[in-house]
């Protein structure tokens, strides 16, 4: 039974470990896509003015 447990633990230390990665990526993705948008929309008003 402690086996188990030790294999238990080692699984959830690995996923949390890939679970931080998958969040900085996808933080990443929103704040380039938020600074791409925000690019645009002030290109269109350098455009409109």
């Amino acid at each position: 039974l402690e086996g188990n447990f030790v294999v238990v633990e080692e699984m959830k230390m690995v996923l949390e470990e890939e679970m931080e990665c998958y969040e900085m990526e996808v933080m990443e993705n929103i704040m380039s896509n938020i600074l791409s948008s925000s690019n645009i929309i002030i290109n269109l008003n350098l455009f409109i003015y």
